[in-house]
């Protein structure tokens, strides 16, 4: 229609006159527009709302300050809608301008056709402002900054007599308000840190460059705006008081006590290391199930394991590449410690854990476990769910006589027997007809993958190494599913025999971890109360309970909020890799950004939480054994202000001892190596001030800054002595 009315006044009265057509349809568009930025702003005013673009800010704190603020903003609100009505008078003496040029230069019946169609048009454009600035007004409303002022610092605990309920006190030690209310906060709070992780977030960005394939120029262009993003972004306001932030500090060095998350649920418990120790070693006494080992066993493992790669990619079954990922680390072991069942009654009953992360079989275990977990759920009885279960018993009924029942097994990982667990995994891998699309291993060596999987079950406590003399290898990836296909074998053959027929809201993590724990409540209780008149209580239960978790309201409004379908990305490109990093707020989104222009989907992971602070319970590995590192060392000379940055797959102190002969003569001197170990390929030592890829050597010299590098390494550099050529590369 508008190619019509325009073309039919230009060809019957000229270019000058459609000119005038024009700028009077357009005059009634800004009326529309204006029109509805004046609704949008008395709406504010009315609501007591400030809109974005007029929030003031200032370093200066108080009551006072905020008031001044607020008067400023309401001044600055009105003044805006005077402007407006002045605006929308001005359009309205122009457009009844052109009109009255129009009906003169027009006939009478091309006037009314060119004023019906901008009445058309204003009313058109009014529609679009109108739901645009309501959605815009809507989520206003529902602003965390808005209705809740102090919303980073929400959920701190005051009350220290809820506080106690989440921590578990049986040490020694009496804490005092601030280490409670901090511990009550919950071993996955996030603390926000104290710096920027932002070797991390390199390392990452350089796997993102590897994975995405990026052209060097577009590589060089993203490594540029993240190291802008992280020099010129600061860290975001402390989400624990200073006196919580000493408590913290005060617990991690108290070196009597032990904190350990509770068994079942979120609870804290502090005890004396000593009684933590009594119980531990209580459990290592039963010469049944553990033998002590008087030397460390891991390099005989980890020759078997070799072995075992190397035989698989000679005859062919795996490539080069899988072989690397299958290698083991050269350093961790399996590391011992242990829950506490505080939800059941005295003496409190204690859980073995295992931690298997970065052990000799780790990787070979992953993979094992991506073979064998399709097979795990084809059982009839399988129940894969709460939801499952609640649809399965549903319209189940039950005489008076009879009674649902349920049965746990004891020590179930200790009480499988392998060869048991190995006839299982084989008969199932057998009748598998979906085998060959996961893997190119024999069912022969599948099952050599996992026999070794499952017999390596030795572990260190204290120092000291210890065997599992039977049963499967506890803290194995590969474990838990094998016993869940043993518990089906088993689970069916009683069957023939039978002859009848949540994160604090203050805690540092993204927001939408927040609100996915409030939509995933709501969800059970929508999916798995089967009464439809109870799943309003339920909701308001959880609720309560989210309110007392420092949960604001508008949270919740914003969770329950629907979505509109994504239909791709604004560019049309596809996802070209998907990386994962630190959260830091306001940075990490601005690095998300970054790696969204270049195709990269990004997802963000809770870093220094409390669980990394006071619990210290597993075998710390030396600083010089760890491995898989880029390490930084510096000249011991003080007129020496060369730094030196290399990369290494063994453990740190040999590859120190091999660097020697790199290193100029005249620079020969006593190396120190550097206190921040910059990144790490194991995701095991992420606690220890490690990272999860490699480090692309000379990134600093190439893209970095001078105040960037200080980052990196203690020492300013002025020379690097490692570069491409003579790197401390260790294949």
């Amino acid at each position: 229609m508008t190619k019509n009315i325009h073309s039919f006044v230009k060809d019957n009265f000229g270019r000058e006159c459609l000119q005038d057509v024009r700028s009077y349809e357009k005059t009634a568009r800004k009326i529309a527009n204006y029109r509805n930025h004046l609704r949008f702003n008395l709406r504010c005013l009315h609501e007591h709302i400030t809109p974005r673009s007029i929030k003031l800010k200032s370093n200066v704190s108080g009551h006072k300050a905020d008031t001044i603020l607020e008067n400023a903003e309401r001044k600055l609100l009105n003044e805006r809608v005077r402007q407006v009505n002045f605006t929308i008078d001005v359009l309205n003496r122009k457009k009844d301008q052109l009109s009255e040029k129009l009906s003169g230069s027009l006939s009478s019946d091309a006037y009314n056709r060119v004023a019906e169609f901008t009445t058309h048009a204003q009313l058109s454009q009014h529609e679009q402002g109108k739901r645009r600035h309501l959605e815009k007004f809507r989520k206003l409303q529902t602003s965390r900054a808005d209705l809740d002022k102090d919303w980073r610092n929400s959920g701190n605990i005051g009350d220290n007599s809820s506080a106690e309920k989440w921590v578990k006190n049986l040490s020694d030690r009496q804490l005092s308000n601030h280490e409670v209310s901090v511990l009550a906060k919950g071993l996955n709070y996030a603390v926000v840190p104290e710096k920027v992780p932002a070797a991390e977030i390199v390392t990452v960005a350089e796997s993102a460059v590897s994975l995405a394939h990026l052209k060097p120029s577009d590589a060089d262009s993203l490594r540029h705006k993240i190291c802008q993003t992280l020099c010129n972004t600061k860290l975001p306001q402390s989400n624990i008081t200073k006196d919580e932030r000493k408590a913290l500090s005060d617990l991690t060095k108290d070196d009597n006590i032990v904190v350990v998350p509770a068994d079942k649920g979120k609870c804290v418990v502090v005890l004396n290391e000593s009684d933590y120790d009594d119980k531990c070693n209580d459990l290592l006494k039963d010469k049944k199930t553990y033998k002590p080992v008087g030397y460390n066993p891991t390099s005989g493992y980890r020759k078997r394991v070799t072995d075992f790669t190397n035989k698989i990619t000679t005859d062919g079954s795996i490539d080069i590449v899988l072989k690397r990922q299958l290698d083991p680390p050269l350093s961790l072991w399996y590391r011992r410690f242990t829950g506490f069942k505080i939800h059941k009654p005295d003496p409190i009953p204690v859980r073995p854990i295992v931690s298997s992360i970065g052990s000799v079989t780790y990787n070979l275990a992953k993979h094992a476990a991506k073979i064998l977990g399709p097979l795990v759920g084809r059982s009839p009885h399988h129940i894969k769910n709460t939801q499952d279960f609640v649809n399965q018993i549903k319209d189940l009924k039950l005489s008076e006589s009879e009674i649902i029942t349920s049965y746990d097994v004891t020590a179930l990982f200790t009480c499988i027997p392998p060869d048991f667990a190995l006839n299982v995994v084989k008969e199932c891998l057998e009748s598998d007809n979906t085998l060959s699309e996961r893997t190119n291993l024999k069912v022969e060596q599948i099952v050599e993958l996992v026999e070794i999987c499952l017999n390596t079950t030795y572990f260190s406590y204290k120092g000291k190494y210890f065997k599992q003399q039977h049963g499967c290898a506890m803290g194995s990836p590969v474990s838990p599913i094998v016993v869940n296909l043993c518990m089906e074998s088993f689970e069916q053959q009683a069957l023939k025999s039978y002859p009848g027929t949540k994160p604090r809201f203050g805690s540092h993590h993204p927001l939408v971890h927040k609100l996915g724990v409030i939509r995933t409540l709501q969800y059970r209780a929508d999916t798995i109360i089967s009464d439809s008149e109870q799943v309003p209580e339920e909701k308001d239960h959880i609720k309560t309970a989210l309110n007392n978790c420092g949960y604001p309201d508008w949270a919740f409004l914003k969770a329950t909020k629907s979505k509109e379908p994504k239909t791709g990305g604004a560019s049309g490109q596809t996802n070209r890799a998907r990386v994962t990093i630190p959260y830091i707020s306001g940075i990490s989104e601005r690095v998300k950004n970054h790696f969204k222009s270049f195709g990269i989907s990004t997802s963000f992971k809770p870093v220094n939480t409390l669980r990394g602070k006071p619990v210290n319970v597993k075998d710390k590995q030396p600083k010089d054994k760890r491995s898989n590192l880029v390490y930084g060392v510096v000249c011991g000379d003080t007129d020496c202000s060369a730094a030196y940055v290399g990369e290494t797959k063994q453990a740190l102190k040999p590859a120190l001892v091999n660097i020697g002969d790199q290193v100029p003569t005249k620079r020969k001197t006593l190396l120190e190596w550097c206190s921040a170990v910059l990144c790490s390929y194991e995701a095991g030592n992420i606690a220890d001030n490690g990272w999860t890829e490699s480090l692309e050597l000379r990134w600093l010299e190439k893209v970095m800054p001078d105040d960037m590098q200080e980052l990196f390494i203690d020492h300013e550099c002025e020379d690097f002595v490692g570069n491409s050529d003579e790197s401390d590369t260790e294949d």
